[in-house]
């Protein structure tokens, strides 16, 4: 994942002025995302513990990354991509100081949440005890989980 955004990144100040190239990167890496923590997320487990663990923990933090991607993110930029004239014609550059913002913080926050995902899943393929989902001042979610009681296998 790193890898791919440290690439998107590198394209895009590249090719700044082809927003078309920015748009097709981005698509991509959100694509690529969606799928492999869609794999994670929704392929039942074999184990009455594991598929507790995926319906407890990983399924509601990719359920709302996608929300996050979707609900907030991608209809915040598509507003503001087919409304991005009427909006400045009529708040100036005030109205862009919303929507693309909030397009940031949905995909911010879906980026997260997917991280979250990959977080949870890696415990589990370690064998890790004590998987759960927690709450950073009630508004950041993280996965934690006891290292200790691991079962570290060879990748």
């Amino acid at each position: 994942v790193a890898a791919v955004s440290a690439g998107v990144v590198t394209i895009y100040f590249w090719f700044q002025e082809i927003y078309a190239a920015f748009l097709a990167v981005y698509a991509s890496s959100v694509v690529l995302i969606v799928l492999w923590t869609g794999q994670l997320a929704l392929k039942k487990r074999d184990s009455e513990k594991g598929e507790q663990h995926r319906r407890e923990v990983i399924l509601p933090l990719w359920a709302a990354a996608m929300g996050s991607y979707v609900g907030c993110g991608a209809v915040a930029w598509v507003t503001d991509f087919v409304l991005c004239t009427p909006i400045l014609s009529r708040f100036g550059n005030f109205g862009s100081m919303i929507l693309h913002p909030l397009w940031h913080l949905g995909a911010g926050w879906g980026t997260w949440l997917a991280i979250q995902v990959l977080a949870a899943a890696r415990a589990e393929a370690i064998g890790a005890s004590g998987i759960e989902l927690r709450w950073y001042a009630g508004i950041l979610p993280f996965v934690l989980w006891n290292k200790n009681h691991a079962n570290r296998r060879a990748d």
